[in-house]
């Protein structure tokens, strides 16, 4: 008896989505078209392919001229969604993000970047966004962050073989003047 019960509800349902056109389209069409507006406005924040070269602009202003300004430089030019703005002060990249909306994040990177990096000690990047953007700069500044961490492994890297050549080198002389000492 229940079985028959819910079959004349199903029945009874479709015949009156039969008849009514406008809301059959609804039902079935809507849907589809709501989400795919969604998911082709939202592809290119949430990691879409449908990116163009440049999508995203990243004004950079160079303080520091070294290594460390290269290597963020290269590899926001290898990104192809990112592409770059070259500011010529704080002001005209803090401008270019807030009140032009040119960019969406702005890097400052300021002098002794790339000697503090090689002496070991911790440097930072000046970052001004737009709050308006902010999937758009959290996408940016997990770039960023990812790069910075491949870039103090590098550093580090390269500090420990450093280390381990003059420790060789120090090994050496001492085995050596142990041996002149031997030999006096």
């Amino acid at each position: 008896m229940m079985l028959r019960a819910v079959w004349l509800t199903i029945g009874k349902e479709f015949l009156l989505i039969r008849r009514d056109r406008i809301g059959l389209f609804m039902l079935l069409v809507a849907p589809i078209a709501v989400i795919a507006a969604a998911g082709f406005s939202l592809a290119k924040i949430y990691g879409g392919r449908t990116a163009s070269r440049g999508e995203y602009s990243v004004a950079i202003l160079d303080q520091d001229h070294g290594a460390v300004a290269r290597a963020i430089l290269d590899a926001i030019a290898h990104r192809p969604e990112l592409s770059v703005i070259h500011s010529s002060s704080r002001l005209d990249a803090r401008q270019t993000v807030r009140e032009g909306n040119l960019a969406v994040v702005a890097i400052v990177i300021p002098p002794g970047t790339t000697d503090a990096i090689e002496h070991g000690r911790g440097a930072q990047l000046i970052l001004y966004t737009d709050p308006v953007k902010y999937l758009q700069t959290t996408k940016i500044e997990l770039t960023l962050s990812e790069l910075c961490r491949k870039i103090s492994a590098g550093a580090a890297a390269e500090a420990r073989m450093r280390a381990a050549e003059q420790t060789r080198n120090l090994t050496r002389q001492l085995e050596q003047a142990r041996e002149s000492a031997e030999q006096a």
